[in-house]
């Protein structure tokens, strides 16, 4: 054993697993932050968008910290806006009706 009571090359096993670590866990979920804020920071009225429920609306009006937001058949919900999931420029809708 080495001086100290360690056993040689812990040290570098260590160091790998931190950097596994931050590779495959912090720095991805960094990134997603980022994209979040930058996806908030771009809202304005007539967008629309996806609650973190799951609730698709268009955005009528813009506030801090909270959202107003327009729903299918004349009904409106004020939101956080940190709660929004995701720009909903990319969701398919089903035909109405079905």
């Amino acid at each position: 054993m080495a001086a100290g009571g360690r056993r040689p090359g812990t040290d570098h096993l260590l160091v790998v697993f931190v950097a596994v670590f931050y590779f495959l866990l912090i720095r991805p979920q960094q990134k997603r932050m980022k994209d979040q804020q930058a996806m908030l920071s771009r809202l304005s009225t007539g967008d629309e968008v996806v609650t973190g429920g799951g609730i698709l609306g268009r955005i009528i009006e813009v506030g801090d910290p909270f959202i107003t937001l327009e729903m299918p058949r004349e009904f409106a919900s004020r939101s956080e806006i940190a709660g929004l999931a995701a720009d909903a420029k990319g969701i398919s809708r089903a035909p109405e009706g079905a």
